[in-house]
């Protein structure tokens, strides 16, 4: 079908397949960053050869819109190829043929026609009957309905079928179903059985002469997928092969799906440099994108800044993620904007900075408020945000009272301003709407959870003792053990500070006695209770 044609944007050090995939047989971190880097976008296609394979990784990734453009610029030079033009070429005009009749450029019946006068007559009658759903059994049928299948015994039929009858039929049939026989092996549930022969097959199939790009490419992505989570170098290896085929014929959506797949997997792998390069190349990428596809590659950079510890990084990939969608119309996105931002408030409450997680938070419930038609999906992030107020609140009141309080700073932090907040927040958590009950009473007792740590923090210890109280049978109710077994510790050191040691140390007996349990270290309640001696 076509050439294979990969632009080398580095030299991948060799490895001949014995042993194991190590670091030596990697690309550095400066290769990885040229790999990833935008200015290794495709030149448009030259000839309808280059133009069927453009068309094929867009059918890929569902670009209908450039299926469309790409099929009307190429479709005058196939309607026009002469009957003796070499056979790749005819596969090629008759794949620009077929997009165009998927794209309603073409009436249908123009790929039968198409193969008619090429001389494929058998094979446009086979054709015609796939497309109006006529059973037939026969090997050409067998065979080309194998080509566009996902189904493992169905290609493997075809592939039994396609000797008899590969000589009367347009196109790399053997190479065509060998591609799809790797593919839907590798897309079976991974058993011992099932993972070794699929991978025996892909490792005959990438090695090919006659493979694709595209299919190299795909091939490459599919071993990544595979081997992640056994053997992270080889996939590491395999995402950057990916990439390396998807040079020559992707778009940037498809190269962006490869680049945090190359992302992944050097997570994966472990390779804190490798990942570093990645996200810087991969910042510039974002710079290129917009809608959908620049708010989850910003989400995933958050991600993996997160990896390696740069919450800074992390919080500006999350604000420009929710900036994208907040200027995009739906629901969907909506969420994803309030997500990304309470994200970032979480990040900025992490990092020691009330200031900025109060003004991010306030964004999030402006946001919530202000969309009436979205409010239902934006309820537990208002009430998450105003949590996050309540401890920005709660702080400034213990650390900084002659500061402003970094909530609205319109005077300082009060017990009386918390109250209120606090009051606020339950209001909005009793207005949760039917379907998210559960999610309201696990917000109420973390609400009194969070409140009795700062009213202790604070000193208003009886306060503090009895929202502490109500939480932790709140807990119990809720069943979650860890939430209740660390706020019986805080209440254990509450009632100490009140003197009641005895109390408290019978509390923190029982919960050394569930740390036991559970088979958990224990230490840090053993030297509390020494402590108290």
């Amino acid at each position: 079908m076509f050439a294979v044609t990969i632009t080398q944007a580095f030299e991948l050090p060799r490895f001949d397949g014995s042993g194991a995939v190590t670091a030596q047989h990697l690309p550095t971190p400066a290769e990885i960053g040229r790999l990833l880097s935008p200015r290794n976008a495709p030149k448009p296609p030259e000839n309808l050869v280059a133009a069927a394979q453009r068309l094929a990784a867009c059918e890929v990734m569902e670009q209908e819109a450039m299926v469309k453009r790409l099929a009307a610029e190429w479709l005058p030079a196939a309607r026009t190829l002469s009957e003796e033009a070499p056979k790749d070429e005819i596969y090629a005009a008759s794949e620009v043929v077929r997009a165009a009749v998927g794209a309603g450029l073409l009436p249908l019946g123009s790929l039968e026609d198409f193969l008619v006068q090429h001389g494929y007559a058998e094979q446009a009658s086979v054709e015609c009957d796939l497309r109006e759903g006529v059973a037939d059994e026969g090997p050409c049928a067998l065979v080309l309905r194998a080509r566009g299948s996902e189904d493992l015994r169905e290609i493997e039929a075809g592939l039994a079928a396609l000797p008899e009858c590969e000589k009367r039929l347009l196109g790399p049939l053997p190479r065509l179903l060998a591609v799809r026989h790797m593919m839907a092996l590798l897309d079976e549930p991974m058993g011992d059985e099932i993972s070794g022969e699929a991978l025996s097959t892909a490792d005959l199939v990438l090695a090919r002469r006659d493979l694709t790009s595209l299919e190299r490419a795909f091939g490459h992505e599919a071993m990544m997928s595979a081997m992640i989570d056994t053997e992270p170098y080889a996939a590491v290896r395999h995402a950057c092969l990916a990439l390396l085929g998807a040079q020559s014929f992707a778009g940037l959506e498809l190269r962006t799906e490869l680049s945090v797949q190359l992302l992944d997997a050097l997570t994966a792998a472990e390779m804190p440099d490798h990942l570093d390069a990645a996200i810087t190349a991969m910042r510039d990428l974002a710079d290129e994108l917009s809608g959908e596809m620049r708010i989850n590659l910003c989400m995933r950079l958050s991600s993996a800044c997160l990896e390696l510890g740069r919450r800074g990084n992390a919080v500006r990939f999350l604000l420009a993620a929710a900036d994208t969608a907040r200027h995009l119309p739906g629901s969907d996105f909506h969420r994803a904007e309030l997500h990304a931002r309470v994200q970032a408030a979480r990040l900025f409450l992490d990092m020691s900075l009330p200031d900025r997680c109060a003004a991010t938070c306030r964004t999030v419930v402006r946001r919530v408020e202000k969309s009436l038609e979205h409010a239902w999906a934006g309820w537990e992030y208002a009430v998450e945000s105003l949590v996050m107020l309540v401890i920005c609140e709660g702080a400034a009141l213990h650390d900084a009272p002659r500061i402003p309080s970094p909530v609205d700073g319109s005077g300082l932090p009060s017990r009386e301003r918390l109250a209120t907040l606090v009051s606020h927040t339950r209001r909005t958590i009793e207005r949760a709407p039917t379907a998210m009950g559960e999610r309201a009473r696990f917000w109420a007792v973390y609400l009194d959870d969070r409140y009795a740590t700062l009213l202790a923090m604070n000193g208003d210890m009886r306060a503090a003792q009895r929202f502490a109280r109500a939480a932790i049978r709140g807990w119990d109710a809720l069943g979650e053990d860890g939430h209740r077994h660390r706020l019986s510790v805080d209440y254990a050191c509450m009632l100490a500070e009140s003197g009641q040691v005895e109390k408290a140390r019978e509390l923190v007996t029982h919960e050394i006695g569930w740390l036991a349990r559970q088979e958990a270290d224990d230490s840090h309640l053993v030297s509390l209770l020494a402590s108290w001696d």
